[in-house]
């Protein structure tokens, strides 16, 4: 018992460089047609203890519809970097559906470390509430908030809180500067996050008798 207390804030510590608070995603869920691959990268800065500690972290998102305009299923991948010198591969997989069409949807995603001796020691998951609000047909504010658990019960998970904009239409490429920070409970230790991604401009089908909506130009 006392070498797993020795040891969990040291995976604290680790199990932190896996966790993101922003998302580079608006509320819009995948229309029939669609498949959108994101790219991004993140720098995350600590303070643990009496020295400060960070990682970057270069992640690649694919969704795919499955209901389209309601549901959607994303794979994802990511490298990270930590500034002592370390690095560790991520994989992962979750939906997402919208809750109000546009401007609320709730995402359920899963992830662990590629490599580990029981990846089930890194299996996380985090509910998430997305919100976008369109200002423009080529500018949206998207906002997160975000639970973290792990699949072994000893270490309580962070709250997640993000703000970004998206910058461009919908089917264009896309470009989202994001800034995300990590609340630890039970401690004021805050893990802040920025970072920026692109998706690559998409062929947007949509079928002749669907009606069009207000914001159809906005990012997504």
């Amino acid at each position: 018992m006392r070498k797993i207390l020795t040891l969990l804030p040291l995976l604290a510590v680790f199990l932190s460089g896996c966790l993101s608070a922003t998302p580079f995603q608006s509320a819009r869920v995948a229309e029939s047609g669609e498949h959108t691959l994101t790219t991004s990268i993140m720098h995350s800065s600590e303070e643990v203890g009496n020295f400060r500690t960070g990682w970057t972290q270069l992640d690649f998102a694919f969704r795919s519809p499955v209901v389209g305009g309601r549901f959607e299923f994303a794979v994802n991948s990511g490298l990270m970097i930590f500034d002592a010198p370390s690095i560790g591969v991520l994989m992962g997989a979750g939906f997402k559906v919208e809750l109000l069409e546009d401007i609320l949807s709730f995402e359920m995603p899963a992830r662990f470390v590629v490599g580990g001796s029981n990846p089930f020691d890194t299996t996380h998951f985090y509910p998430r509430l997305i919100g976008s609000v369109p200002f423009s047909d080529s500018v949206e504010l998207n906002l997160s908030a975000t639970q973290y658990y792990y699949a072994r019960g000893e270490i309580n998970g962070p709250v997640g809180y993000s703000a970004g904009l998206a910058f461009g239409r919908r089917g264009d490429s896309i470009t989202r500067p994001e800034f995300g920070v990590l609340v630890y409970p039970h401690t004021d230790q805050l893990t802040y996050q920025f970072g920026i991604s692109i998706t690559p401009a998409v062929e947007v089908k949509r079928g002749s008798t669907e009606p069009e909506s207000d914001f159809e130009s906005t990012p997504y």
